[in-house]
């Protein structure tokens, strides 16, 4: 395939609306292919590498870009707590969970609706404490304690950087 024909425009025409641009369609037989090099480091190589599909997948973010974790987990720990209870809606906390999380939060929520144990009191937040783990770049491990007015629970959370945010990778409540 070559290039496609573009229509002349001349200036003594009449023009309406907005002004014609011309697109221009390449064949992909013309684009360059980029060559396999060395791997970085071998003898002859370049310095540089291709990006291969697993460079596609999550990439872990320094504790320094993110925010910090103790303020974050204030809001999402009382968030997770009250959707595993059936207080809020699961779906509230979908994008601060992992896959595995927030399947267990659906189900711990699912049983709470069964039993009737579903309160509309706030909860209260006690204590956060959040610290990260040593030889990790983005993990942190974090506990929040919370009054519900009938218990005092803990929810014992592992927040991994991800993607330039937090994601709660394991919880358990007690």
């Amino acid at each position: 395939m070559s290039t496609a024909p573009v229509a002349p425009h001349h200036d003594d025409e009449p023009t309406r609306g907005t002004p014609f641009t011309p697109i221009v369609v390449r064949s992909l037989a013309d684009l360059p292919v980029p060559r396999a090099t060395s791997p970085v480091g071998a003898p002859g190589s370049t310095g540089r590498r291709l990006r291969l599909v697993d460079d596609f997948g999550p990439v872990h973010t320094e504790l320094s870009a993110l925010p910090d974790p103790a303020l974050w987990l204030r809001g999402v720990a009382v968030a997770v707590f009250e959707a595993s209870t059936g207080a809020r809606q699961v779906t509230q906390v979908m994008r601060f969970c992992s896959p595995e999380v927030y399947d267990s939060v659906v189900r711990r929520s699912g049983r709470a609706a069964r039993r009737g144990g579903i309160t509309r009191r706030p909860v209260r937040l006690r204590s956060v404490h959040a610290c990260a783990l040593p030889g990790h770049s983005s993990v942190v491990e974090a506990c929040a304690v919370i009054d519900d007015h009938r218990r005092v629970r803990v929810l014992a959370l592992r927040l991994e950087g991800l993607d330039g945010r937090w994601l709660v990778t394991a919880c358990e409540m007690g």
